[in-house]
């Protein structure tokens, strides 16, 4: 994304419905970490499901509901999400996010149940795994996240 040490909301959805703008939304699946979580939720608000088809689904990895007290990010959570529109914009929803989570903090699972009753969103929830590879030095593999993708390609198996 560009100027990732310093996000801002309009040039990273720009720079992300460039990249999505090819594709067919039947099969296609967004994924964002973190802020990009969030990134992804601003861009199926913008999305229109009746002209351009619903996305095959979103996954979103260790992705607040709201600020969570981030200056640098308060811009994303100026405007509040429009839950019905991103609703209607992918076929489903999945969220991975981890119970000791610093950036979710106090609650985590705060976040989860938002996702869950704004967005019926399924969630797995691990009991470690902190913010899923958030400083550059934390290279992870997520094997949950390509599970999850399976899951809005097919559906739970």
């Amino acid at each position: 994304m560009p100027a990732s040490a310093t996000p801002q909301p309009g040039p990273w959805l720009t720079a992300y419905g460039a990249v999505v703008g090819g594709t067919d939304p039947a099969d296609t699946v967004l994924v964002g970490h973190s802020i990009g979580g969030v990134n992804v939720l601003r861009l199926l608000e913008t999305h229109d499901p009746d002209r351009d088809g619903r996305f095959a689904g979103a996954v979103l990895v260790a992705t607040p509901a709201r600020d969570v007290g981030y200056e640098a990010l308060e811009e994303f959570f100026a405007a509040p999400l429009d839950w019905p529109r991103i609703r209607r914009a992918a076929t489903s929803i999945r969220v991975l996010t981890a119970v000791d989570d610093p950036v979710l903090a106090p609650d985590p699972i705060e976040h989860v149940r938002t996702f869950a009753t704004e967005l019926g969103a399924t969630a797995t929830v691990t009991a470690g795994g902190a913010h899923f590879g958030a400083t550059p030095d934390d290279h992870i593999e997520l094997p949950e996240v390509v599970h999850l993708i399976r899951d809005c390609l097919t559906g739970p198996r």
